[in-house]
């Protein structure tokens, strides 16, 4: 703001001369044609505001030359028509030429001096912005110019140093010496770099790259040089975590070494312990190893020495350091960036001087083995890289005491083993010898058995034939009465007699019918019920309905029973069938008369015989009757079946009988 009303006040100043000058010269132009009469004005007065309007406004300053151009020429064309004017008409063309050459040489030089002023001001922002120090150092040694980085750098400020020595105000072990980089390049070197150590006013060093180039006149002759002061401070940090995550990988490599080679968990970790200090990977390493409990069962250190032992009685105690408890609860490195004065209750606190610490657990497959602990540099403490690779090296030796825990579980398994087996040895042979005898006495025994089968069978065949002979004897003996009884039926006239004798004609038929299909069966306990079933209905139909039409329709799955339940259940279908036969339709009337035998999956069998007859009268009990076929039907199946038996009257009479097969029977059929 102020330079602006600088800038107003001194263009206000410049009009102020213009105008000065300008009123001067129409009062000589005035003066010398209307008062003297005079051609000649004295022109050269004219040049002062022409040159100095055409030098502060450029081509703007040339209406000053044109006004007096103008001016001149009509004072003469009025005050002196009678004086040729050829001399002002000159003088006019010289004012306007001499004003436009100023103005264009003003406007070239107004331009290169903007130039010049903003390459000084880009070379000044570039000399003040660069990230390196700069400094300008001429012939004599005299600091010329400091950019604002060396000053930074250096501690230093820009009137405390410039036009002083530079060996006064930055002494150094190369100062007057053939390897000072400003004797170098005056001596005719173009470039000299080497690595420094910059020493600030505060005592600290700083590692730069000092490069250090002649500063040239514009004809090339040296007038001083040129220092660029690079800080590689970061750089030489990187360098030395670079090379400490290094020393970290092949302490590494050397553990993944030592588990391969040994195979004793102490040695192991003394090992590996002595590794880390001889790569420079730690300062100090501590491990213990811990039971579930808590209870110390080893220990292994480096770089500790008796430092070490009262750790060794603390953790013998069963306490932990802070670090320690923290670590058997969490899964990350704990990190302690300065044990030496947060650690109070730590033994080993004061070996941590000015280092950090990282404790980690030892843990493969969810089991925690104990702790590892190590000093390192403080400002690697919180590094990523340096806290995976300390975790992995925790992995590895928690892997080793994995694999030792299972090399030793191995051993006793196969101690064991071996032991089992030399057992097993000797009880085999012992039973070897056992199952000679006893092979020897099964060899008798089957010989004996073999020929005890042979006695079975044979006199298992003779009771075959035997039995056969029986059941055909037992039926011809029922064939036998059974014609008896046909045969003196012939000679009674009592037909009350009659139909007693073919009842028990046809019962003894019914169970001459059971020992003839034992006989010509290939078994002797059961009976096939349904040829059985057919045969019977078959004769009773002869001897009961041949006067009358009656259709019986037979259903019976294959069902076999056994000769005990047989003999009983077919007395109670020839009784049902032959009650059907005789009382059920009247001489000459057609009928139906069905019989089905139908067995469950619970080993229950379903009769039911059905006639569509003139049926039972209701007064008619069967519970109760007098009459005896029913009295045997009743009375065979509930003691002998052991079941149950109803009766339905619609449109004819209908007998279901249920009962339960026997259990040895069910067994085979």
């Amino acid at each position: 703001m102020i330079r602006i009303k600088f800038e107003e006040q001194k263009e206000k100043h410049k009009i102020m001369v213009i105008s000065i000058l300008l009123a001067i010269a129409c009062f000589l132009i005035y003066y010398f044609h209307a008062v003297l009469r005079r051609d000649v004005v004295f022109p050269h007065f004219f040049y002062i505001p022409i040159i100095l309007a055409s030098l502060w406004w450029k081509r703007k300053g040339l209406v000053v030359a044109i006004f007096l151009s103008a001016l001149l020429i009509l004072t003469h064309i009025f005050f002196m028509r009678d004086v040729a004017t050829v001399n002002d008409y000159l003088r006019a063309i010289m004012f306007i030429v001499i004003a436009f050459v100023v103005s264009t040489l003003s406007e070239m030089i107004a331009k290169t001096e903007m130039k010049t002023k903003l390459a000084y001001a880009e070379l000044e922002q570039i000399f003040h912005t660069a990230a390196d120090g700069l400094c300008v150092i001429d012939k004599d040694f005299n600091l010329i110019r400091i950019s604002s980085a060396f000053s930074t750098l250096s501690g230093v400020k820009k009137d405390e140093v410039v036009g002083k020595k530079c060996f006064e105000m930055f002494p150094g072990i190369l100062c007057h010496t053939p390897n000072c980089p400003l004797i170098r390049i005056f001596g005719g070197e173009e470039r000299v770099e080497s690595e420094v150590e910059k020493e600030r006013n505060d005592g600290t060093r700083i590692p730069c790259i000092l490069t250090t180039t002649p500063f040239r006149a514009p004809d090339g002759e040296l007038i001083g040089i040129v220092q660029n002061f690079k800080d590689i401070t970061e750089r030489k940090r990187a360098e030395e975590r670079i090379n400490h995550l290094n020393r970290i990988l092949k302490a590494i490599c050397n553990v993944n070494q030592l588990i391969t080679r040994i195979k004793d968990r102490d040695r192991l970790l003394q090992a590996a312990c002595d590794n880390f200090i001889e790569t420079r990977g730690y300062y100090n390493v501590w491990i213990a190893l811990l039971k579930e409990s808590g209870e110390l069962v080893t220990t292994a250190e480096a770089g500790l020495g008796k430092q070490f032992l009262p750790m060794v009685e603390m953790l013998k105690r069963g306490e932990l350091t802070d670090c320690g408890r923290k670590a058997l609860r969490q899964l990350n490195v704990v990190i302690t960036k300065d044990p030496h004065s947060i650690c109070s209750d730590c033994p080993l606190s004061s070996s941590y001087s000015g280092r950090g610490a990282m404790t980690v657990r030892l843990e493969y497959d969810k089991k925690v083995y104990g702790l590892l602990s190590v000093s390192i540099p403080r400002e690697l403490s919180a590094d990523e890289e340096e806290k995976t690779l300390f975790k992995e090296i925790a992995g590895d030796i928690a892997f080793a005491l994995h694999s030792i825990e299972l090399e030793e579980k191995r051993k006793r398994v196969e101690e064991a083993l071996r032991k089992a087996h030399e057992e097993l040895e000797m009880r085999v042979k012992e039973r070897t010898v056992e199952l000679t005898v006893a092979n020897e006495q099964l060899q008798r025994e089957i010989t004996e058995r073999k020929q005890i089968e042979e006695q079975l069978k044979t006199s298992l065949k003779e009771k075959e034939v035997l039995l056969k002979e029986i059941h055909h004897r037992v039926k011809n003996n029922l064939q036998i009465s059974s014609s008896l009884l046909d045969m003196s039926s012939l000679r009674i006239h009592d037909q009350q007699a009659i139909d007693l004798i073919t009842d028990a004609r046809t019962k003894i038929h019914t169970m001459a019918l059971i020992h003839s299909q034992l006989y010509r069966s290939e078994r002797f306990d059961q009976i096939e019920m349904e040829s059985h079933i057919q045969e019977l209905v078959s004769y009773l139909s002869e001897v009961y309905a041949e006067k009358k039409s009656i259709t019986p329709v037979v259903e019976v799955s294959s069902i076999y029973l056994s000769i005990i339940q047989a003999t009983p259940y077919t007395l109670v279908i020839n009784e049902l069938i032959s009650n059907a036969l005789k009382h059920a339709f009247k001489e000459g009337q057609k009928g139906m008369l069905e019989i089905s035998m139908k067995r469950s999956a619970e080993d229950t069998i379903f009769v039911r015989v059905k006639d569509n007859g003139i049926g039972i009268p209701d007064e008619v009990n069967i519970f109760k009757t007098d009459s005896l076929g029913l009295k045997l039907v009743r009375n065979l199946v509930e003691k002998q079946l052991q079941g149950k038996i109803q009766v339905k009257r619609n449109k004819g009479t209908e007998f279901i009988i249920e009962f339960k097969i026997l259990e040895e029977e069910a067994k085979y059929v």
